[in-house]
């Protein structure tokens, strides 16, 4: 049970942690072409 809760909050956490705009890291440069529309759908 404790290896499942140290899991799910570093699961949690080292998203938030990195550095840099989290949408560019999961799209990549591609966000550079997208609308704004496109990119809050």
């Amino acid at each position: 049970m404790i290896v499942l809760a140290v899991a799910i909050t570093l699961n949690f956490m080292l998203p938030r942690l990195m550095p840099g705009d989290p949408l560019r890291n999961i799209v990549g440069d591609g966000i550079e072409r997208m609308s704004p529309e496109e990119i809050a759908a």
